[in-house]
């Protein structure tokens, strides 16, 4: 596991039944094992794929998602912290700090709270109208939404100019995946930042981020509940939920279990 990893304290538990328990055991024993065997692949890609990494086994950890994907503009022209010496780190957050106190001090800090009640009250509008609830919006480090969908709890965090939304799973549907880490998440979609803006609204504008959630949890359910009983060759797609046969020259999006639910 990577040093760099967080996780919120865990939340105050109740006693389940031993069924139920057996249950959890065995699906975190298999995401467990998707995960070690991931980490195998990426160890055995990253060399090829990104040669002259100093550090591996910390790339194949790493949480801000830049590896092993060479050339996403994640960090610019600066280095991954992950790839960072303990003295380049220390260095390095020592600068965060002393550019961030200049803009506080500069009267940002109340500038960037006005504009996040904005946002944020304009999010929750929106959501509301198209039959959704926001419970939380905002952030900075990372820029997080939770809520839920059609009775499916999902959050999107953004992170290094980068963002992915994961659902909770079929087991505990109205489990906020968050903030409890006694469900799996399914991530169902990701993308670059500049995907949730808009000329007007060049960081998160807040309709633009709520539909990118509610078409992504939409479009999982009901692709993921369709029998596709309306799908005959010599259709490429489903004439029910779109989503496009073994034959379709594009295949959908896979979906896999991520427990990165932390700020870093």
């Amino acid at each position: 596991m990577s040093t760099y990893a967080y996780r919120h304290p865990a939340p105050d538990t109740h006693p389940v039944d031993p069924e139920t328990l057996k249950g959890i055991k065995k699906q975190r024993k298999q995401v467990a094992k998707a995960r070690r065997t991931a980490r195998a692949r990426a160890l055995k890609f990253l060399p090829i794929a990104e040669p002259g990494l100093r550090d591996l086994h910390a790339a194949a950890d790493c949480f801000c998602r830049c590896h092993p994907q060479p050339g996403l503009p994640i960090h610019k022209d600066s280095v991954c912290p992950c790839q960072m010496t303990r003295e380049q780190r220390s260095t390095w957050n020592k600068q965060r700090r002393t550019a961030l106190r200049a803009l506080l001090n500069d009267g940002l800090a109340a500038e960037i709270g006005t504009r996040n009640d904005h946002d944020r009250t304009q999010a929750i509008d929106h959501a509301r109208h198209i039959g959704v609830t926001i419970t939380s919006y905002g952030g900075l480090a990372p820029f997080v939404v939770t809520g839920t969908v059609d009775g499916r709890s999902f959050f999107l965090r953004s992170r290094h100019e980068a963002w992915r939304i994961e659902i909770a799973d079929d087991d505990t549907p109205d489990t906020d995946p968050w903030t409890d880490h006694s469900c799996d998440t399914i991530e169902i979609a990701s993308g670059p930042d500049h995907l949730l803006a808009t000329s007007e609204h060049p960081g998160y504008d807040p309709v633009t981020v709520i539909d990118t959630c509610v078409t992504a949890v939409r479009t999982h359910l009901r692709t993921s509940t369709c029998t596709h009983s309306r799908r005959e060759p010599p259709d490429l797609y489903c004439r029910d939920c779109g989503s496009p046969s073994p034959d379709a020259t594009s295949t959908p999006t896979t979906t896999s279990t991520s427990d990165q639910r932390k700020p870093s």
